[in-house]
């Protein structure tokens, strides 16, 4: 299970809910998760990307990365 969000910011934006915000709710899914004691049956893995304004560059590498060319 892939859950993610981007992490990123631009020089004239605060980014404080832009990016720190899909990040925290990410990390705060797995605390929970784990602070549950849910045993999951699937591995459930956390990304933060960079690079979604232009064009979902971050994204688009992980996936080529660890799946192929898209």
């Amino acid at each position: 299970v892939m859950i993610g969000a981007h992490f990123d910011t631009w020089h004239p934006a605060s980014g404080a809910t832009d990016n720190g915000a899909g990040s925290a709710v990410m990390m705060e899914v797995m605390r929970i998760i784990k602070a549950s004691g849910l045993k999951p049956k699937r591995t459930i893995r956390i990304a933060l990307w960079g690079g979604e304004e232009q064009a979902f560059l971050g994204s688009l590498a992980y996936a080529e990365k660890h799946y192929g060319k898209v």
